[in-house]
């Protein structure tokens, strides 16, 4: 009797283990303004980006023989031919619950939502969970980009891991080194001098002065404002959550209301048909 307990309980265990639930997925991001605010901490400019890896020759395999078809142009339904887009792993959902929450943070100078989307996927392990780009830029006083990807996986709790890269940028005009001229030697600029009773002679300017006149004309010269980097962070963190609840992650540059809902899809509509049948009946 205790044996065969055991291998039910087996049984349902790997039963649970194996089945992928649906969950309904809303995440909303929004970008921190305040100036005064993110001032007191000490940030980076830009993050730091990998370097290019240079494969040695040695590693470099030989390139294929021409076939035959260098130069030649490819047939027409080869070039019109469109490949069909790829099946999503998650289905989006067009109904957000937090929408009157955006739009009571529209009013607000600062904050700003800066990304809000809303899906069903079936959350898996760890080793399998489903990649969600993100890629978004706003604009406004600062220009706010924020990319990389946000993750969800199951274990005995669900957990969320954004993995992003907060870029904010202001407007500026930079410093270019090439637009400061080179000093202009005496000699490039002087005129030949002209007699002492040269009738003008007391009417030119000196050399010096009309250096100086060149310059500072170039250095007043107008320019358009760029966006220049202002700070960035790497948010790379696990949060362990519930699901029915809302879960906030906070960051002094980027904030993200979070809910995992237990998902069941609706009924299918009966058909035109099947509708049509109990009122032959009645007749």
């Amino acid at each position: 009797m205790k044996a065969s307990l055991a291998v039910m309980m087996l049984l349902l265990t790997g039963t649970v283990a194996q089945a992928a639930d649906l969950y309904r997925v809303e995440v909303m991001m929004f970008a921190y303004l305040d100036e005064q605010s993110a001032q007191k901490e000490h940030w980076q400019e830009t993050l730091e980006t990998e370097e290019e890896q240079i494969i040695p020759d040695a590693e470099v395999e030989d390139l294929p023989e021409d076939d035959g078809y260098a130069g030649e142009s490819l047939p027409v339904d080869d070039m019109t031919e469109e490949t069909p887009e790829p099946e999503l792993p998650y289905q989006p959902l067009e109904d957000l619950e937090f929408a009157d929450a955006a739009t009571r943070f529209a009013y607000r100078n600062d904050i700003a939502i800066i990304w809000h989307q809303a899906w069903v996927e079936e959350i898996q392990d760890a080793d399998n969970a489903i990649l969600h780009d993100v890629d978004t830029v706003l604009e406004g006083e600062l220009k706010v980009q924020v990319s990389g990807s946000i993750r969800l996986h199951r274990s005995r709790y669900i957990h969320i891991t954004p993995d992003l890269s907060v870029q904010q940028y202001v407007l500026g005009f930079p410093l270019d080194e090439t637009d400061i001229p080179e000093e202009t030697s005496e000699t490039e600029i002087t005129e030949p001098a002209a007699p002492q009773d040269h009738p003008f002679a007391a009417f030119r300017m000196e050399p010096e002065l009309i250096q100086e006149t060149e310059v500072t004309e170039l250095e007043l010269a107008p320019e358009e404002p760029v966006w220049m980097p202002l700070r960035a962070a790497h948010i790379d963190r696990s949060r362990r959550m519930r699901s029915d609840e809302v879960h906030y992650l906070d960051h002094p540059l980027l904030g993200m209301v979070v809910k995992v809902t237990p998902y069941e899809a609706p009924p299918e509509e009966e058909t035109s048909e099947d509708s049509a049948a109990p009122e032959a009946d009645l007749n």
